[in-house]
């Protein structure tokens, strides 16, 4: 009896230290012979494609540099709706340069990994592929990671019922078959040259929660609204990202609608935390449109963003919140820099009822914490937002408004501490000795926008 009670008791601290089935490494080089397993790098895909029909849940797809272009027809015979449909629960990593033995060991080449929907003639947007990437099902409530590509050349300007909206990444739930709303990382990429009706670089709707660290989302453009992002009956969390140089009717880089409740139940809305936007332009709303009307509305929150030099044709240079209608918008903005917008009416801000404190707005705004300061940029002519030593937007913000590091900017497991980076990835509250402290809570004050000193 002593040795089958031994013998039982191996059995089960066996079964408890092992996982329930191994985790499995996939590997795609794109300059790979034809025919590979995909087990290893000498043995790897050559197309991503083959990739996605492998994985179980949890394993991870390694993608070496290289182009890649999908070829699963969501509408078998019509070439357009070819599109990368990411499983739930995996993660893919790109940027390897096929050596890598390790995830740490990754090369980051980011921007030479690339997703392309240009599928037929080089150049020639209208035979691109209408949506690049695809996430639109999660029957088991689980997570789906998209880490180090460059996203490029999707055109979503289908006619009525085809694709109109996420022609680089379109995250979804198919209402066709209900599940559990679709859940989506995406870290270290960049958006960029997509078109589309609607959110041209990406578009989150139908309950879908997302999260977007340290992306760059440039150069991409909508006929109607979000050039870059559009979040509709979706929630989203922004840390870390830069949105320039897109362009929109409403919105040149966000729009906003209807946004869902997070994944605690409260708070519905769209955080941008760390973020840059430049350059961007619409007609109303040059970086972000946020809506309202009698039926939705968008709640977008802004932390330690900077906002500078984006342009609007009629009205609202940098945002635009239609707070005036039956359910109105609602945007709030903290610790932030919104400056050197431009348009012939409100070219920093049109929402009367917007919330807005420790801000450096251009021309001012109601409230006693926000002031109107050159925020001493480092180069602005050249784009470079830092701002210089003795700057007034240094050690002048709320830690009471911090956020909680929900997107784990430093990757310790801590979800809960206040946002410890800024957009470089440097700490925040620093001093600058040649600055006087002006802000408020515990501990020495951060700086407002982006950027750390």
């Amino acid at each position: 009896m002593q040795s089958i009670s031994m013998l039982l008791r191996a059995l089960t601290a066996l079964l408890l230290s092992a996982p329930l089935c191994a985790q499995q490494v996939w590997y795609v080089n794109s300059g790979a012979p034809a025919g590979g397993n995909g087990l290893a790098w000498a043995t790897a895909f050559d197309d991503l494609q083959a990739a996605l029909q492998a994985p179980n849940v949890d394993d991870q797809i390694w993608v070496a540099a290289g182009k890649y272009f999908p070829s699963h027809e969501e509408t078998p015979g019509s070439p357009r709706t070819a599109t990368f449909n990411l499983p739930m629960g995996i993660k893919i990593y790109g940027g390897f340069d096929g050596s890598e033995t390790s995830l740490s060991q990754r090369a980051e080449l980011f921007h030479q990994t690339i997703l392309s929907g240009d599928l037929g003639v080089t150049g020639d947007t209208s035979d691109n592929a209408y949506r690049v990437v695809l996430i639109n099902r999660n029957p088991q409530n689980l997570s789906t990671l998209l880490d180090g590509f460059t996203v490029e050349h999707g055109n979503a300007n289908g006619p009525t019922g085809l694709p109109e909206r996420g022609a680089g990444i379109y995250v979804t739930l198919d209402l066709t078959s209900p599940s559990w709303g679709v859940n989506f990382d995406l870290k270290n990429c960049t958006l960029r040259k997509n078109l589309a009706i609607y959110g041209a670089a990406m578009t989150v709707d139908n309950i879908a929660i997302v999260r977007l660290t340290d992306c760059h989302f440039t150069g991409n453009s909508s006929v109607e609204r979000g050039g870059a992002l559009q979040v509709h009956s979706a929630s989203a969390r922004v840390y870390n990202c830069e949105f320039d140089r897109n362009w929109a009717l409403k919105g040149g880089a966000i729009f906003l609608n209807s946004i869902a409740f997070d994944v605690s139940g409260v708070n519905p809305r769209v955080r941008f935390v760390n973020c840059l936007f430049h350059d961007n332009a619409a007609d109303r709303g040059g970086a972000a449109f946020i809506n309202g009307g009698q039926i939705v509305r968008g709640i977008g929150t802004f932390l330690n963003c900077t906002v500078a030099n984006n342009t609007a044709i009629s009205v609202g240079g940098g945002f635009f919140a239609r707070t005036e209608t039956q359910i109105p918008a609602i945007l709030e903005i903290y610790n932030s820099i919104v400056w050197n917008n431009c348009a012939p009416l409100n070219p920093q801000l049109f929402g009367p009822g917007t919330t807005m404190t420790y801000t450096n707005i251009r021309g001012g705004w109601d409230g006693s914490t926000n002031f109107s300061a050159d925020p001493g940029f480092v180069n602005e002519a050249q784009r470079d937002y830092h701002t210089r030593a003795g700057s007034r937007v240094h050690d002048a913000g709320d830690n009471g408004a911090m956020l909680p590091d929900l997107n784990d900017l430093d990757n310790d497991g801590n979800l809960f501490e206040l946002v410890p980076l800024d957009m470089d990835g440097k700490p925040r509250f620093k001093d600058d000795k040649y600055s006087r402290n002006t802000g408020a809570g515990t501990g020495r004050p951060v700086d407002l926008g982006a950027y750390e000193f």
